[in-house]
């Protein structure tokens, strides 16, 4: 095959292509030393199993005290911050429609609200305006600080019922922001509901 392709070409032109062909083989046969080249691998599992703590990540989750001081400026749980500069959204929150604490979430999930009502609602009912005006209008963004605070607003310290401490409950998707005092006698009420009630999840399957 080798001595077809260089049929015809010049002797000088022959040993210059035979040279080239000598060093690209001697190139792939050359013995890699680690030592000097350094080659890593790349671990499948390791990329997965990252894949899955990051999803697991987004779910706000225990129950954490924090200090409040007088500017209204508390400790957004590390876990929260986390989640915050993982999915590169922001931290919402507004008045609770059904207790006295304060909703938070982030800015998708409460994008995802917004088109869930558009969808379900008629778009110029009372019902939707009503809805929307008490959260949309009364949500804002709370960025925090080098430190990890944010600064909750009057209006929502008030509303909870906060002074100089709270505490974050991880709801899953959100969380809420709670008068210590309050949420130990939510907690227990909540308890003894669900004690009484003993209710169960269905798997999917077993709604077919």
């Amino acid at each position: 095959m080798e001595a077809q392709a260089l049929c015809g070409l010049g002797e000088n032109r022959k040993k210059f292509i035979q040279n080239k062909c000598r060093t690209v083989n001697n190139l792939l046969n050359f013995p890699i030393d680690s030592h000097i080249f350094p080659c890593y691998t790349i671990n499948n599992t390791r990329i997965n199993e990252g894949r899955k703590e990051l999803r697991k990540s987004f779910l706000f989750m225990d129950t954490i005290y924090n200090k409040v001081d007088a500017k209204g400026r508390v400790s957004l749980p590390s876990d929260y911050r986390a989640i915050v500069k993982e999915t590169s959204s922001e931290i919402v929150c507004y008045r609770s429609l059904s207790a006295p604490c304060i909703e938070g979430c982030l800015e998708d999930l409460l994008d995802k609200l917004a088109a869930d009502i558009e969808t379900s609602l008629d778009f110029f009912s009372q019902e939707q305006d009503d809805l929307t005006n008490l959260i949309f209008g009364d949500a804002k963004r709370y960025p925090f600080d080098s430190t990890g605070r944010i600064m909750l607003s009057e209006k929502l310290l008030k509303h909870a019922g906060i002074k100089d401490s709270a505490v974050f409950v991880g709801k899953g998707r959100k969380f809420q922001i709670w008068n210590p005092e309050n949420w130990e006698k939510e907690e227990a009420r909540i308890r003894a509901e669900v004690l009484k009630k003993r209710p169960s999840l269905k798997s999917p399957a077993e709604d077919k």
